[in-house]
């Protein structure tokens, strides 16, 4: 019971920082005993890939993040249990800036899945694929497998990744200047808690930069400064 404790805190300090306040100090999660029932894997899977995001989020350990993800890439099958945090790892590459193989393991598990026709397993990693994308600056596909993810889950069923998802799109749409649009985008409801959580950090940058390329430089000041403000408290203001 204690590695489950363990492993659903690391999980929700990561999406929300500051629970870190709130919820009780267990371990680290990645140890102890695996050789359980496949609930204790995805316990494990959990709580490795949440370290993984955490090193290159809060420690700025970028290398480090690098290894580990992999080793959770390799380590983990592709299943219900598991998406969510092969998801994590491969976001982990791409904020350590390893583009090139954060998209050949997402590649290889769109493959995986493109077979099975699971829109969930889908939706998700067009959403990691479309911010490869963005990244690498290949605004059409970001913009393409963003709406794509978008097509696979109601706006209902994404919850707080919405913000995720939306930010890619965002950011595609506006690089294209596309500002129509980006803008209209920018008129989607949003979760409540969202900016309680690390897709909020996304969003906010997401709307700073539409904002800025449309002339409106106060919002885009409150939206950085904002994002920036959340870093510092939750500690997470370190290059990556």
């Amino acid at each position: 019971m204690t590695a489950a404790v363990s492993a659903s805190a690391q999980w929700l300090t990561m999406l929300s920082p500051p629970l870190r306040d709130r919820l009780p100090t267990v371990g680290t999660g990645t140890t102890g005993a695996t050789a359980g029932a496949p609930r204790d894997m995805a316990d494990l899977a959990h709580a490795h890939a949440a370290a993984t995001l955490s090193a290159v989020l809060a420690e700025g350990q970028a290398d480090r993040a690098v290894i580990e993800a992999e080793r959770v890439l390799q380590r983990y099958h592709l299943s219900d249990s598991t998406l969510q945090p092969l998801v994590v790892a491969l976001m982990a590459l791409v904020l350590a800036t390893a583009l090139d193989l954060a998209l050949s393991w997402c590649e290889r598990l769109q493959g995986e899945c493109s077979s099975r026709r699971v829109p969930t397993w889908q939706a998700l990693l067009s959403a990691v694929r479309a911010e490869i994308a963005l990244r690498q600056g290949d605004l059409q596909v970001a913009a393409h497998q963003a709406r794509t993810a978008m097509s696979r889950i109601s706006v209902q069923g994404w919850g707080v990744g919405l913000g995720l998802l939306l930010s890619t799109l965002i950011q595609a749409e506006t690089g294209m200047g596309h500002y129509d649009e980006a803008m209209a985008l920018l008129e989607q409801p949003l979760p409540e808690e969202l900016f309680q959580t690390l897709p909020g950090l996304f969003y906010l940058r997401a709307r700073g930069r539409c904002h800025l390329a449309t002339g409106r430089y106060h919002a885009a000041l409150g939206d950085f400064m904002a994002a920036g403000e959340l870093m510092g408290a939750w500690r997470m203001d370190t290059p990556c």
